[in-house]
């Protein structure tokens, strides 16, 4: 059985999206496809009822989800577990993080948590905004450091706050905004063009800022962004403007970012693990966390 083809059966199971899943892999639709089709050939069953419409899980499907979530987490803990082999540790702690939002938190947390358990291998893993979100819904790291703007992954996840950030307007160094002390939410749904992130890559942040956002003005157009580097590239252009966490700012001195007045809005920027995480892992987190603060 191959892992690759379990990971994107769980991966699936969530989104009930074959474009989404197939994006986010880097596959195309047709290979996903044919990934599934090759699981159920193995498993003597069907795990989804496919039409032009509408994906589902059969009942088989339903059966099998918590069992493949199983096999993965455990290959990838194992796996880390080899990579890391090192007789001076008794445990291995994986830790996926992003990169603007732990800026000023990774390298603290880091130190609390090695400071305070010098016999658990920490291994830190800079990773994307969907990326991190589907590595802890998969087991395939025990703790993230991660922009709290899916509200979805509360239902599996339990999160502690360390920061918060506001959202800043972005735009090139030409562009009026540049000079401004502030941006008001009018002023942004007036402008011609208006990047959002892509709903498949950016869960929870495109409904955030969509909701944020409300009516544009007639004859502006909203257009989805894939990356952060892509936009910002589009920013300095000159192609639009957009809204940023305040966290990006350091990243992307080419472009002007400007706070936005008028929305009394945040982004915290937390600590995530899964609620099944055991409780004595919790409080190393919990205990880190703490650390940092004092």
């Amino acid at each position: 059985m191959d892992i690759m083809h379990l990971e994107e059966f769980v991966a699936l199971s969530d989104t009930l999206n074959f474009g989404a899943v197939a994006r986010q892999r880097y596959i195309t639709t047709a290979t996903l496809s044919k990934h599934i089709s090759a699981l159920e050939t193995e498993l003597g069953c069907n795990l989804f009822v496919r039409d032009t419409h509408h994906v589902r899980l059969t009942r088989a499907g339903r059966l099998f989800v918590d069992d493949a979530k199983i096999i993965v987490n455990g290959y990838r803990k194992a796996k880390t577990r080899l990579e890391s082999c090192d007789e001076s540790y008794d445990a291995v702690c994986r830790l996926g993080y992003l990169k603007a939002a732990s800026a000023n938190l990774l390298a603290r947390f880091v130190e609390s948590f090695e400071r305070a358990n010098p016999r658990i291998c920490l291994i830190p893993q800079r990773m994307g905004y969907l990326e991190v979100i589907t590595a802890l819904q998969l087991g395939q790291i025990d703790v993230a450091l991660l922009l709290d703007a899916y509200p979805e992954l509360h239902e599996t996840c339990d999160f502690l706050k360390l920061d918060s950030c506001r959202w800043e307007v972005v735009s090139s160094s030409s562009h009026p905004f540049a000079s401004r002390e502030y941006v008001t939410l009018d002023e942004v749904r007036a402008e011609p063009k208006l990047f959002v992130p892509d709903p498949y890559r950016y869960p929870g942040l495109h409904q955030r800022q969509v909701s944020l956002i409300g009516e544009m003005a007639e004859g502006s157009r909203v257009e989805p962004y894939r990356d952060l580097d892509t936009l910002m590239l589009c920013m300095q252009m000159g192609k639009g403007v957009a809204l940023s966490a305040g966290v990006n700012r350091p990243f992307y001195p080419q472009v002007s970012f400007v706070p936005l007045h008028d929305a009394d809005l945040v982004i915290d920027v937390s600590l995530a693990w899964q609620k099944k995480t055991p409780l004595e892992e919790v409080a190393l987190y919990r205990d880190a966390a703490a650390d940092m603060a004092g």
